[in-house]
């Protein structure tokens, strides 16, 4: 458009002087070197708006200028990273626990030994075969019948019998070792021939008795002491 405009103001600046130049040949001259003056004039404001407006064509866009960190308004916000906890290690040093005085030794208990049962006496040695007297203890009932002491005592190739005399005419059979003996001595005290087990130990045996309304077997305990044997 600038350069239309100026194309016209030269045509029209031409177009006067010419006019002027019909009407006064004298002021030619004047009036040619005025419009050449004006024509440069043109022609240096055209060249200097063509240069602006090749600058301002050619010229780079003013820079926006970027934001400075932390003046502008954040976009987002990092959490603030905080160390990690670090668990607390247990103290490696184990508690010191105060010495404890030395334990002595519990005694030793022995287990309690059952008492052994006192060995039966041996019996005599060198007792020859034949009769012979012999102190009894007795033991057992009611203590109004026994048997009188000492006794007969039989020795026949080591075995022992005896014959029993009791203070009762009421024994009707004695029993020793499961075996029954009979009244020897009718219508007098009760005499037994039994045999005798061994000598110097306990052994037990059964007297029936007809003292009572009906007979009772009664047992009885007795001993033979071989140190009274005559």
């Amino acid at each position: 458009m600038k350069k239309t405009w100026i194309v016209w103001l030269t045509c029209l600046a031409l177009t006067m002087s010419l006019l002027g130049g019909c009407a006064s040949k004298p002021e030619e001259t004047t009036d040619v070197a005025q419009e050449d003056t004006a024509a440069e004039e043109i022609q240096e404001e055209t060249s200097q708006e063509e240069t602006v407006q090749e600058e301002s064509e050619t010229a780079p866009a003013d820079p926006v200028p970027e934001e400075e960190p932390g003046t502008g308004e954040q976009t987002a916000q990092t959490p603030a990273q905080t160390p990690e906890e670090t668990p607390q290690q247990p103290s490696q040093t184990p508690a010191q626990t105060p010495p404890q005085p030395a334990q002595e030794p519990a005694p030793e208990t022995q287990p309690a030994q059952a008492e052994e049962p006192a060995p039966a006496p041996e019996e005599p040695e060198g007792i020859a075969d034949g009769t012979y007297t012999i102190s009894i203890s007795f033991s057992g009932g009611t203590g109004k019948a026994s048997i009188t002491s000492p006794v007969t005592l039989y020795v026949k190739g080591g075995s022992y019998s005896a014959k029993v005399v009791w203070t009762s005419v009421n024994y009707d059979y004695m029993i020793v070792n499961g075996t029954k003996y009979l009244n020897e001595n009718v219508g007098g005290n009760s005499t037994f021939t039994i045999p005798v087990p061994a000598l110097d130990t306990y052994f037990n045996v059964i007297g029936d008795t007809t003292a009572m309304s009906t007979p009772h077997e009664i047992e009885y305990t007795l001993y033979f002491d071989s140190t009274t044997i005559h």
